[in-house]
């Protein structure tokens, strides 16, 4: 009882305590068990909210204050100078560019691209790098020289350069600049061999093909001396010819007192087979008294132009004729002519690709 009689006052305390907690938080704004805000708490929180957006406002107000006032459009003669700034350099970048890029590519072309047989457009890439790398190198040059030409700077404002219409403008002189700078350099062009590559290509094709054409021939039909003839401008010559140095030329219409196997196969547009050569009129015997060479039989078959699909029906043109000296061990045969035809068939189709350009 005694225990009793003391516990009943500390109970009440507590109570009493936790009772008091609960009316201050109330007054705070909220009851521990999740009740309603006070009227006193709304109000401190309307103050609270009004306090802040009077504060955000106050500092958009100076932000707005402390902002640059818009960029003024540049005067209509600080835009042309503007364009003038812009495109007298770039003339100098794009005369440059193309000068060198062609100079390059077509000393390229001549040499390593004859050397490899490399394609034109393969030498103009190649000098394109040189032209590259001039552009780094010197390009501080152009600069240079510009200023020291008096070239007039746009007097304008940092911002006045970010305007749109501004940097349109620069744009636009840039390329105006370049345009005209490599129409300039392409005027070397004008004092140029532009086919001067491209001939000695074909001719090394030709000696390469012919070469290789002949010599097997030869071995084919046993003959101790071959050649080939290509007709052109009323003459024909030889471009390959085993067993002989140097280069011969037969003219087609040959003078009086003058004959040619050679030009009455081309002219006759047929196979001329002789078994002994002395013993036919149309040989010449001045060659052999001057080289001291005698020849005993000759083999001679016209080339005729390869033909294509959609010519038109006819005869073809000679454009050439094969030539073959002294059979080993006779005369040239039935076999030794076909074998000849089809030789020439295959130098007119030769001829034709590496030629076709001209």
């Amino acid at each position: 009882m005694m225990l009793a009689r003391c516990a009943l006052p500390r109970a009440f305390a507590r109570r009493s305590s936790c009772r008091a907690a609960v009316a201050q938080r109330s007054l705070n704004g909220r009851t521990a068990l999740g009740g309603p805000p006070s009227a006193g708490a709304r109000a401190a929180a309307r103050a609270r909210r009004a306090k802040t957006l009077a504060s955000e406002a106050g500092g958009a107000e100076a932000a707005g204050e402390a902002a640059p006032a818009a960029a003024e459009m540049p005067s209509a003669e600080q835009l042309r100078i503007i364009f003038v700034h812009s495109a007298v350099p770039m003339i100098g970048f794009g005369f440059m560019d193309n000068m060198v890029m062609i100079q390059a590519g077509d000393m390229i072309d001549n040499t390593i691209g004859v050397r490899f047989g490399l394609a034109t457009l393969a030498a103009a890439a190649c000098g394109q790098i040189f032209s590259d790398v001039s552009g780094v190198a010197f390009g501080g040059v152009v600069e240079d020289a510009c200023a020291r030409a008096g070239l007039r700077t746009p007097d304008v404002t940092a911002a006045q350069r970010r305007l749109p219409r501004v940097k349109l403008l620069g744009t636009v002189g840039a390329i105006a600049g370049v345009v005209v700078g490599c129409c300039l350099g392409m005027t070397s062009l004008l004092f140029m061999d532009l086919n001067a590559a491209e001939r000695q290509k074909r001719n090394k094709e030709l000696d390469t093909i012919f070469s290789t054409v002949i010599h097997e021939g030869s071995d084919t039909l046993e003959a101790e001396r071959s050649s080939l003839f290509l007709v052109e401008g009323g003459e024909a010559w030889t471009r390959v010819a085993k067993g002989v140095d140097g280069e011969i030329r037969v003219p087609l219409a040959c003078p009086k007192g003058r004959r040619s196997i050679v030009a009455a196969c081309v002219a006759n547009r047929e196979t001329v087979n002789i078994p002994d050569a002395y013993a036919d009129a149309r040989f010449d015997q001045s060659f052999d008294k001057s080289s001291g060479f005698t020849t005993r039989s000759i083999l001679c078959v016209p080339i005729f132009e390869a033909a294509h699909e959609g010519d038109a029906p006819g005869p073809r043109r000679v454009v050439g004729a094969v030539q073959f000296i002294n059979k080993r061990g006779g005369a040239f045969g039935d076999y030794d002519e076909r074998a000849a035809k089809m030789l020439a068939t295959h130098v007119a189709i030769f001829l034709d690709d590496v030629l076709d350009d001209d």
